[in-house]
């Protein structure tokens, strides 16, 4: 029990880091987003509503996207690229990271 109390520990540092760094760069794309997209659709009119409008696109929701039709279209796209590549795929494989290195540094402590 003193080895799950442990790996509790660890995972709960390592995750307080973690949401940190999220919260961080979800503040981060949603000022972007409103930036951007804030002028031509109402899931972007303001900071709490993107804020819930990039949480939506997370998890797939791409309707809430507008479409790009404008010049603003090189940033758009630019934005849409760096939100999923950084936030879906680098953020996911980092959580994972988390739990796997507290318990492989548990294993090693016995």
């Amino acid at each position: 029990i003193n080895l799950f109390f442990s790996y509790f520990k660890d995972v709960a540092i390592k995750s307080y880091m973690f949401i940190f760094l999220l919260v961080l760069l979800f503040i981060s794309f949603a000022i972007f987003a409103n930036n951007i997209y804030g002028y031509e659709s109402e899931n972007f009119i303001d900071f709490g509503s993107t804020l819930i409008s990039l949480i939506l696109i997370t998890i797939g929701h791409s309707p809430l996207i507008p479409k790009p039709n404008d010049f603003n279209q090189i940033w758009k796209n630019l934005f849409l690229t760096l939100y999923i590549l950084v936030v879906v795929y680098m953020f996911i494989s980092m959580f994972i990271g988390v739990f796997l290195e507290a318990f492989r540094k548990n294993l090693l402590k016995e």
